[in-house]
């Protein structure tokens, strides 16, 4: 399902990156301090891995101009601070120096030292409730929200 939600722009809407932070994260939660959390998002939020670390994945591109890279746009870069966009989706905080999953499992396979770049944009409120992977966005424009339209043609 796609669900897009519009926001009131005066009351609701995210405007800020400091609110954009409260309704989205894209970070590995602590496993000392939320270890369920830190389960939750390793179980239904890590895209992947692709790229290099699984050339065979599904989201890899056949396309020869971008061939080698995920239609997905992971992994994500290194990004300290929310940045919010004027013109489609945020860059979400993603630390280079956060927490990382140690190893994570994916389709009978290993992988190591998976930090935030792989993480689904998540929101903990729901992913705690709803134990299911559950991407979480904020659209800064109209033609970020035109993906949503497009699948549900």
């Amino acid at each position: 399902m796609h669900l897009l939600l519009i926001m009131e722009e005066t009351y609701d809407k995210p405007h800020s990156a400091d609110i954009v932070d409260k309704v989205v994260s894209c970070e590995v939660p602590d496993k000392t301090l939320d270890p369920e959390l830190h389960s939750l998002v390793g179980k239904h939020m890590v895209h992947g891995p692709c790229g290099k670390l699984n050339p065979n994945c599904p989201c890899m591109t056949s396309n020869p101009k971008s061939r080698g890279k995920c239609c997905k746009g992971f992994p994500y870069p290194y990004c300290e601070e929310t940045q919010v966009e004027t013109d489609g989706y945020p860059m979400y905080r993603r630390p280079e120096h956060g927490p990382v999953f140690e190893w994570i499992k994916r389709n009978d396979k290993f992988y190591s030292n998976i930090d935030s770049r792989w993480i689904v944009p998540y929101n903990p409120y729901l992913l705690r409730k709803y134990r299911c992977h559950f991407n979480v966005q904020t659209a800064c424009s109209i033609k970020s929200v035109k993906y949503i339209y497009s699948k549900c043609a």
